[in-house]
Order: C-alpha cells, then sequence, then structure tokens
C-alpha cells in the first residue's frame, strides 16, 4: 500500500510532463497507469493517515519528476499551479529555495509517520 501511494504522484507527473511536451502516447500510457493504481485505493480501508502520506509524497515528488521531464532546473517553480503562484508571492527571488526546503520538511513528515508507526 505504502508503495502504491508513492508512486501515484509520480506517475501524474510522467503524465503531466509528457503531455505538456507533445508526447501524447507516452502521455496516455502513464495516464492508463496512473488511473489504474488510483483506482486501487478503492480496494483498500485508508486512514486519515495514509491520506497525510500522499499529499506528503505529492509535494516532494511530482514537481521534481515533472521538472525532470520537462528538463527544467530540478527545483525550479513554475507560473501556472496555484502552489507555485503563492510560493512565488511569498518567497518572491527564493522561489526554488523555498521549494527545497518545503520538500525537505515534507521528507521529514514521511520519515516521521514512519518513526511513529501510523503508516
Amino acid at each position: 500500500m505504502i508503495a502504491i501511494i508513492a508512486i501515484l504522484p509520480i506517475l501524474g507527473a510522467l503524465m503531466d510532463g509528457f503531455y505538456d511536451t507533445g508526447k501524447k502516447l507516452t502521455a496516455s500510457i502513464f495516464k492508463t497507469l496512473f488511473l489504474g493504481v488510483a483506482a486501487s485505493f478503492l480496494l483498500f480501508d485508508l486512514s486519515v493517515w495514509y491520506v497525510v502520506y500522499l499529499a506528503l509524497c505529492w509535494w516532494i515528488s511530482f514537481d521534481i519528476t515533472y521538472n525532470i521531464v520537462r528538463k527544467q532546473k530540478l527545483f525550479y517553480v513554475g507560473t501556472t499551479k496555484w502552489t507555485d503562484k503563492l510560493l512565488r508571492k511569498i518567497a518572491r527571488d527564493n522561489a526554488s529555495h523555498i521549494s527545497w526546503i518545503t520538500k525537505l520538511i515534507a521528507a521529514a513528515g514521511v520519515f516521521a509517520l514512519f518513526y511513529t508507526g501510523r503508516l
């Protein structure tokens, strides 16, 4: 279950990244995988901690994977997503640094979930 949750944001980022680079067939393949993995959640009784874990994994891995596919800088902060706009508004010239720091904090949150036995 934990691996399924961890891979979901990566599949979503691959789907979006390939779609935005014009590779529609590859994006469709990742979309199918994404939907299949997401549908598997219906088989499990999820506690709130799994939802927290999913949110943390999404924050850590989605943007990084998307930026790799788009050949951007690793911690590039875009201009269209609401989270990117918020980071740019709060941090102005240091948005990529704040993004990097928040991902480290999220990673610490994932570690805490495992360490405390919540997952």
